[in-house]
């Protein structure tokens, strides 16, 4: 099990997609707690995979956002890549969803932020292409953030990032991107 990654200290794993693992981390040198996205070695050795998980990690970068989940640091640690975003621990709209209904006022204080976070994205030329519950994320003041952009479509990339292109699944979880 590692728990080290270049300045990561990796404390527990809290979720998987198909583009990677997801670990609660601490950044040492800032003392901070963040979500830490790694590129397993399996996926590592297909083709295209290690550039679209860069290309992930550049094009949200490149967006600042209160409601989008911004890339902090990016690392490639003897052939491990991997990004780190701020650690969003209060749960995922999924998980509300699975107490029950929203109201429409709670809906609405949702829906409004994620769409002029998509918006906003779209507007830098990103489409994310997997909004749903679980990559919908509340921060400890339960703002709601998009997060998970592993099949975000860049405008002119559509090479590596093409509807109906498969990409190896790794135990899709529901987790999403804490």
């Amino acid at each position: 099990m590692l728990s080290q990654l270049g300045d990561l200290d990796l404390l527990e794993e809290i979720g998987r997609g198909g583009m990677g693992v997801v670990y609660r981390a601490r950044q040492r040198s800032l003392d901070r707690e963040v979500a830490a996205k790694m590129l397993p070695p399996e996926l590592a050795s297909q083709p295209h995979v290690p550039e679209r998980f860069r290309s992930e990690a550049k094009k949200m970068a490149r967006l600042s956002h209160p409601h989008i989940a911004q890339v902090l640091l990016v690392g490639d640690e003897g052939g491990l890549q991997h990004f780190a975003k701020r650690h969003l621990g209060a749960g995922s709209l999924q998980d509300r969803l699975r107490q029950g209904s929203l109201s429409a006022e709670a809906a609405r204080a949702i829906a409004i932020p994620v769409a002029e976070a998509l918006d906003y994205a779209h507007r830098h030329g990103i489409v994310h292409r997997d909004t749903k519950p679980a990559n919908i994320m509340f921060d400890e003041h339960g703002r709601a953030v998009v997060t998970d952009s592993g099949i975000a479509k860049a405008a002119g990339d559509s090479r590596l990032t093409a509807t109906g292109v498969a990409l190896a699944p790794i135990a899709m979880a529901d987790a999403g991107e804490h």
